[in-house]
């Protein structure tokens, strides 16, 4: 094995064990009472990183705050593409558009797989309450947010009907899942596509 694959597959190898490490923080944080001495470590080597993606303003809704979710995706990101860069054993042009357009789409799939996955879940309350109102501070502001968002999708595929939140919701979940899914077979064979650059 050249130098070269091996500073990638041993960066590739890093950004993997931090991703565990800062996975293990984030879930540390919601158990109280988990003050302990490696807790502490965890917080002083994956604090700084969390906190430094946490400034992106556009990923805080209320109380809501999906910036570990970006920040685990880019961790996980980065290390497939330094797992790539040593399989290929090259930094060509082809590789480094392929590797933008990776980091690119990956980072807006994962905030969207996570945002589906919300989706999902407030229907699966929702159709397990009696009323579709809820005391739920967080489903309140999670509501508020999405509101417009599903309206406007439902509206387009019911002709401009309204249609209760349940069933906005619903077509909203398909047409997310159906966007993530297209989406990612047009980007895979763009990115395999853009591979094949000579240079």
């Amino acid at each position: 094995m050249t130098t070269f694959k091996i500073i990638f597959s041993l960066l590739s190898f890093l950004c993997t064990v931090y991703a565990v490490f800062c996975t293990i923080k984030i879930i540390l944080t919601w158990i109280p009472g988990t003050n302990m001495g490696f807790t502490r470590f965890l917080s002083a080597i994956c604090d700084p990183y969390l906190k430094l993606v946490s400034k992106t303003r556009i990923l805080h809704f209320g109380q809501l705050d999906f910036s570990p979710v970006l920040a685990l995706g880019i961790l996980a990101l980065l290390s497939t593409v330094f797992s790539g860069i040593a399989t290929e054993g090259k930094l060509g042009l082809g590789t480094v558009i392929g590797l933008i357009l990776q980091m690119s789409f990956y980072t807006a799939t994962s905030l969207l797989n996570f945002f589906i996955l919300f989706l999902i879940i407030r229907y699966i309350v929702l159709i397990s309450s009696r009323t579709a109102y809820t005391t739920s501070k967080f489903w309140q502001q999670f509501d508020y947010f999405i509101s417009p968002i599903v309206y406007k999708i439902s509206r387009f595929f019911s002709g401009g009907k309204m249609l209760s939140f349940k069933a906005t919701l619903l077509i909203s979940i398909v047409f997310f899942i159906a966007t993530s899914i297209i989406t990612s077979l047009v980007m895979s064979k763009l990115i395999q596509l853009v591979h094949y650059i000579p240079f």
